[in-house]
C-alpha cells in the first residue's frame, strides 16, 4: 500500500509538472527552464544516492571523506539530512543504519557530535517592527521583511498589549499565501502567537485603529531568521548510534564519546519543548544506561579509566521537574494521568538517583540541585521543630525566643464575611421600598418618642 501511495504521489507530481511545462512552452523563459532542469537533476541524484546507500555492500570500502568526494563532516551530515527528509520512516532508518554499520569509526564519532550540535535551531538574525497607534484616523502599515541567510522565519506576535485593529501576513505581495490573519478589538489580551514560515521573505499589512488609552502606544511584531532545523535526522542518527554502541565492548575503538554528547543533549532538552524534549529525555536515558553498563560488563579495571557523566548538569531539568510537579499537585486532577513530559522527567530522575548512589555521588548531586526556596523551607521547619520541643520541655534557647517574639508580633487576618448573592431587580426594588418605608416608620416613632 505504501509503494502504491508513493507511486501515486510521484505520478501526480509528474503530471502537474508536465502541465506547467506545456503552459511555459508558449512563452519559454530559458533561465527558468534551466532552473527547472537543475532541480530535476538534483532530485534524481538524491534518489540515486539514497538507493546506493541502502544497498551499500559490506565488502565495499568503508564510508569516509575520501569515498564521499572530499566532503567534510558538516557537509556529510547536511547531505544525510537532505536524503532522509523526503523518505518514509522505514527508508530513513535503513539509510541511517547502513551508514552507521558501513562507516569508519572516526567518521561515526564526528557524525554523532555534529548531530548533537544540530538539534537546536540556529537564529541568523532578528527583526522587530513597532507600529504606533494613530492619533486621529486609523493607519495602515504595509512593507516586507527580508533576512537573506535564513531558511525559515519565526513570527512572534505582541502579547503585552491587546490588538486594536487587524494584521495580515503572507509570503507574497498579493497576499494569496496567508500565514497569519487576525482582528482585535482590544477587549481582551491576546494569547501568544508563534508561527514558522518557510523562506526568508515576509510581507505584512498592519491596520491600527485610533486608541484613546494613554498606556497603549505601540504594537510590535518580532521575526527571527532561523536556519533549517535538523532535529528529526539528528535524533534518529543518535538513537541508532547509541543502540549500536551498546552492543559493542568498551575496548572497541569505535566507542562513542558519550561524555561529550551529554552536555549537548542536556542543553537541547532545556531549549526545546513538547515532543522533541520527550525524545531527548529518551536519549539521555540511553546515555545513562550505556555509561552505567560500562563498569558492570567490563570489570572495575576497565571502568576505572572511563569518565563518568556529570550528573550536576541536570540542574535546569530538575528545576523544571519540581515546578511542574508543584503545579500538578496544586491542580485538582486526582485520577487523571500525569502529563507525558512529567512522567518522562520522573523516570529520568529515578534512574539518575540510582546511578548517583551506585557512583557514590548522591551528596554532591543533592547539593548542586537544591534550590534557595527549598533551603528556606527546610530551615524554617527545623527552627519551628526546635522551638516546639524547647517550649514543651520548658527550655529557653534562640529558637524558642524567636518563636515567642514572632507570636507577640503576629496579627491574625480579619475574617472574611461571605458576600450575599445579588438580588433580582424586582426584589431589589421591593427591598428598597420596604427599607424606605421602615425608615419612615422609624422616623415617625422617634418623633413620637421625643414628644412623650
Amino acid at each position: 500500500k505504501k509503494k502504491v501511495k508513493e507511486m501515486g504521489e510521484k505520478e501526480k507530481s509528474h503530471t502537474l509538472l508536465q502541465d506547467q511545462l506545456k503552459e511555459l512552452n508558449e512563452n519559454c523563459d530559458r533561465e527558468f527552464m534551466l532552473k527547472v532542469n537543475r532541480a530535476l537533476v538534483v532530485l534524481h541524484a538524491r534518489e540515486v544516492l539514497a538507493s546506493l546507500l541502502i544497498r551499500w555492500p559490506r565488502e565495499a570500502p568503508l564510508l569516509n571523506s575520501t569515498v564521499l568526494g572530499g566532503l567534510d563532516i558538516s557537509q556529510w551530515f547536511s547531505l544525510l539530512d537532505f536524503l532522509v527528509k523526503g523518505l518514509d520512516l522505514e527508508a530513513q532508518n535503513k539509510i541511517l543504519r547502513k551508514v552507521v554499520s558501513c562507516s569508519e569509526p572516526t567518521e561515526l564519532v564526528s557524525l554523532g557530535l555534529t548531530a548533537a550540535q544540530c538539534m537546536k535551531e540556529v537564529t541568523v538574525a532578528m527583526v522587530t517592527k513597532e507600529f504606533k497607534y494613530p492619533v486621529a484616523e486609523k493607519t495602515t502599515y504595509a512593507d516586507k521583511i527580508v533576512i537573506p541567510e535564513a531558511a525559515c522565519l519565526k513570527i512572534t506576535m505582541e502579547t503585552n498589549h491587546t490588538l486594536h485593529g487587524s494584521v495580515d501576513i503572507a509570503s507574497d505581495e498579493e497576499f494569496t499565501e496567508h500565514h497569519w490573519t487576525g482582528i482585535g478589538s482590544g477587549e481582551k489580551k491576546q494569547e501568544e502567537q508563534e508561527k514558522n514560515v518557510p523562506g526568508n521573505v515576509l510581507h505584512y499589512k498592519v491596520t491600527l485603529d485610533n486608541v484613546e488609552k494613554p498606556n497603549v502606544r505601540v504594537w510590535s511584531l518580532k521575526v527571527d531568521g532561523l536556519q533549517m532545523g535538523r532535529f528529526d535526522t539528528s535524533y534518529s542518527l543518535l538513537r541508532i548510534l547509541l543502540e549500536d554502541q551498546s552492543k559493542k565492548t568498551i575496548t572497541s575503538p569505535t566507542w562513542l564519546p558519550i561524555v561529550k554528547l551529554w552536555p549537548s543533549l542536556i542543553a537541547a532538552a532545556c531549549d526545546l519543548t513538547g515532543e522533541e524534549r520527550i525524545k531527548l529525555i529518551g536519549l539521555l536515558l540511553q546515555v545513562l544506561c550505556l555509561n552505567s553498563k560500562i563498569g558492570s560488563t567490563n570489570g572495575a579495571s576497565v571502568a576505572a579509566g572511563v569518565q563518568k557523566l556529570d550528573l550536576t548538569l541536570l540542574k535546569p531539568l530538575w528545576s523544571l521537574y519540581t515546578t511542574m510537579s508543584k503545579e500538578y499537585d496544586k491542580s485538582d486532577k486526582t485520577g487523571v494521568l500525569k502529563p507525558e513530559i512529567l512522567r518522562a522527567l520522573t523516570e529520568l530522575f529515578l534512574v539518575v538517583e540510582n546511578t548517583a548512589q551506585d557512583w557514590g555521588v548522591e551528596q554532591d548531586l543533592m547539593v548542586e540541585t537544591i534550590t534557595q526556596e527549598s533551603l528556606s523551607q527546610w530551615l524554617e521547619k527545623g527552627i519551628s521543630n526546635v522551638a516546639y520541643l524547647s517550649l514543651g520541655l520548658g527550655l529557653t534557647n534562640k529558637a524558642s525566643e524567636i518563636f515567642i517574639e514572632a507570636k507577640k508580633k503576629y496579627v491574625p487576618p480579619a475574617p472574611r464575611l461571605p458576600t450575599p448573592p445579588p438580588l433580582p431587580e424586582d426584589e431589589h426594588d421591593s427591598s428598597s421600598s420596604s427599607s424606605s418605608s421602615s425608615s419612615s416608620e422609624s422616623d415617625s416613632d422617634s418623633d413620637t418618642n421625643s414628644s412623650y
